[in-house]
């Protein structure tokens, strides 16, 4: 099935990410190979309705941090600009590692810190800093040449602090973040940071801006490859926040939801990774419509074959991937006002509460592992009541069973038993996640269409009255 084209509407806003540029002057010839067609390939999404407003480029612009390299970038950033019709304040870019010239430290100057009150007292200190970030001297002049809208904030510390004002009215808060000032060596996974003193200041400068209707945090690392507990910190500034990055070369990513918070975060692939690579050069396009009230992420990939970009549909149907969008009211400069028949923040909430299985014992490097419900649900049959066998009747082949949704479909009123651990809670959460959902991984259920699922859980009901029973006799 093809996908709908995607039109401008006055409740979108939509964005291209690119990431991982790697622009060095040896790789001309090569490097216009790959972004030439890219080039073309964004003007033809143009004219199937693709209407970015701004563009996201997640770091590593250069090979190595040097000057003659930004220029390089700054031939291929106006080409972009000026195929989108943007003008150069519509260009949001952060540093990545090889955004550093590692070449101005000393090999063994690799900064390490033993807590997080010990990396905010050198990056407050303003000598510190500076020589910190000597190694993204031409980096920062470059942005501050040709981009002088993005205002770094304390010596280089923060890239950018920007509210966009959308077409569509809502304001968009453009948070950058440096997440390479530690890069010195590779591999450095878990041993970079932003940094508490970074990540605080940035809020503070967005919440003096005022409210806005989202916010979306640009830094190179992912947030796993940061130090542990740098990520953690980060993760409680980041809440329900849009966070963008690149890095690994490979689009990735997702809503996330662990025991310090929630939050999305999307990957970008390599841009440009070479004519050859057996890894694909990548970019998206990414659409928050307030309408629908879910993100839609559209895939993009070079084939080195035909030598073009293509819809990427190894990274989605059609290559498309859809995410409910979660609301957080104190970030909101206005309220969202649903439809009459389906109350916005409660269907939020079911789809947020019932599209992830509760796996929180399951772990990988410390995260969370979060698996979508509609990922690994089984369908489940039973016997219709009164048709169920005999109690010590051996089951057979033959006895009469039915897909439990349709028998849900169509009853009036049913109990369901089952042994504990057989998917009672689950099959729920999956009915109430279908009838709230408008993703396209959701599934149909006939005879539902139109209902407003009500999810009360014994187990909080039985919580509510000893609550209650201890209110009661404290009086």
């Amino acid at each position: 099935m093809r996908s709908e084209p995607l039109k401008a509407k006055n409740d979108q806003f939509q964005l291209i990410h690119i990431s991982d540029l790697h622009i060095r002057q040896k790789d001309d010839f090569d490097r216009s190979i790959v972004l030439d067609p890219l080039i073309r390939r964004t003007k033809e999404d143009l004219k199937k309705g693709f209407t970015p407003e701004i563009i996201v480029v997640t770091g590593d612009v250069a090979f190595s941090g040097k000057k003659e390299e930004y220029e390089i970038a700054k031939t291929f950033f106006d080409r972009l600009l000026k195929c989108l019709g943007l003008s150069d304040d519509r260009l949001f870019i952060v540093p990545g590692n090889h955004d550093v010239d590692r070449k101005r430290y000393r090999p063994k100057d690799i900064p390490a810190y033993d807590t997080m009150r010990e990396l905010n007292a050198e990056l407050e200190n303003a000598d510190y800093r500076a020589d910190l970030f000597k190694g993204m001297t031409d980096y920062f002049l470059f942005i501050e040449t040709h981009y002088s809208h993005l205002q770094n904030i304390l010596g280089w510390l923060v890239p950018f602090v920007i509210v966009h004002k959308a077409k569509c009215g809502k304001r968009i808060g453009l948070v950058g973040l440096n997440s390479a000032w530690m890069c010195r060596r590779s591999p450095d996974e878990r041993e970079i940071a932003i940094g508490e003193y970074q990540i605080k200041s940035a809020t503070e400068e967005l919440e003096k801006a005022g409210g806005v209707d989202l916010a979306i945090n640009l830094f190179h690392h992912p947030l796993n490859w940061l130090w542990p507990e740098d990520r953690k910190i980060c993760k409680a500034y980041m809440k329900n926040a849009v966070l963008l990055c690149g890095h690994l070369h490979d689009p990735d990513g997702g809503f996330f939801r662990d025991l310090d918070g929630q939050y999305y975060q999307f990957q970008a692939g390599g841009g440009y990774l070479g004519s050859d690579s057996a890894q694909a050069s990548r970019f998206h396009y990414i659409t928050f419509d307030w309408r629908t009230n879910e993100i839609r992420v559209d895939f993009r990939k070079f084939d080195s074959a035909t030598r073009q970009w293509c819809v990427d549909g190894e990274k989605g149907k059609d290559g498309t991937r859809r995410f409910d969008m979660i609301k957080d009211s104190k970030n909101m400069s206005e309220p969202v006002v649903g439809t009459p028949e389906m109350p916005v923040a409660y269907l939020n909430w079911l789809s947020e509460t019932c599209g992830y299985m509760d796996l929180d014992r399951l772990r990988e490097r410390g995260e969370v592992v979060q698996v979508g419900l509609p990922e690994i649900f089984i369908p489940l049959y039973a016997y219709e009541p009164g048709k169920r066998p005999h109690e010590n009747v051996i089951h057979r082949e033959k006895d009469p069973v039915v897909d439990i949704e349709d028998l849900i479909g169509k009853s009036r009123d049913l109990v369901i038993e089952g042994h504990a651990g057989s998917g009672k809670t689950t099959l729920l959460k999956h009915v109430a996640y279908c009838l709230t959902s408008q993703s396209d991984e959701r599934r149909q259920i006939n005879g539902l269409d139109g209902f407003l699922p009500v999810l009360v859980f014994l187990k909080d009901l039985r919580s509510l009255f000893d609550d209650a029973r201890v209110k009661k006799c404290e009086l």
